[in-house]
């Protein structure tokens, strides 16, 4: 079996840019969400904010992953299965 380098590599870069930047965004969206909780008096926001912190680390990671999947060159069939994977 013959697998190109790049029809693996450039998928590949694509899902790791693709998360990379997502957790960059994350992280400066509750650093800001963050400052915005410690002036208010209620603690609700704060346990809204600890609630989405672990969900939005796994949504980061399997947009990064789907992307990677959507760009390669994997026939229609297989993505679908890999797709509903994530």
């Amino acid at each position: 079996m013959n697998i190109q380098t790049n029809s693996i590599l450039a998928p590949a870069v694509i899902g790791v840019i693709c998360t990379a930047v997502l957790l960059i965004v994350r992280a400066v969206l509750f650093r800001i969400l963050h400052r915005w909780a410690s002036r208010t008096e209620t603690r609700a926001d704060d346990l809204i904010l600890y609630s989405l912190k672990g969900p939005s680390l796994f949504w980061a990671v399997a947009i990064g992953l789907h992307l990677g999947i959507a760009f390669s060159g994997i026939p229609e069939k297989q993505i679908l299965y890999l797709t509903r994977t994530i």
